[in-house]
């Protein structure tokens, strides 16, 4: 599974991290407007296989 979030956003970031996600390195830039604005948004992935 994964979740892409604003780089900012801390408060969403340690709610799914408590919730077993983790960052992978991945990130990416976003065109969010008609004016160009970007914001960048990090991957979070966890593994939902049972052993």
């Amino acid at each position: 599974m994964s979740a892409w979030l604003l780089v900012d956003d801390e408060d969403t970031r340690a709610f799914v991290t408590a919730a077993g996600l983790s960052p992978d390195g991945a990130f990416r830039d976003r065109v969010i407007d008609v004016d160009g604005t970007v914001v960048r948004e990090v991957r979070l992935t966890a593994d939902l296989t049972q052993n």
